[in-house]
């Protein structure tokens, strides 16, 4: 399977990964929901599954892009495509 690139991303995705890249460090989900509402007010609360795009996560279920890690439970960190952040 080829490397993903930002052009693969569907607009919800590319929504949650230009978030996630824009905290310098570890953040929570709360917080990345805050932000995520903040910037696309318009968005339901049940599409900031920020879970889902976790490398680790036992919840990532969905065929997405994954450019986090979890840190911890509600924790996570961005590393970009393929950990390269």
């Amino acid at each position: 399977m080829g490397r993903r690139s930002s052009r693969d991303f569907g607009q919800v995705d590319w929504e949650h990964y230009v978030i996630a890249r824009e905290f310098p460090g570890v953040f929570s989900a709360t917080e990345f929901r805050a932000e995520y509402q903040r910037r696309f007010p318009d968005r339901p609360d049940g599409s900031m599954l920020v879970s889902d795009y976790a490398v680790n996560s036992p919840q990532a279920s969905r065929n997405v892009p994954r450019f986090l890690t979890r840190v911890d439970r509600g924790n996570y960190r961005f590393i970009g495509l393929g950990g390269d952040a």
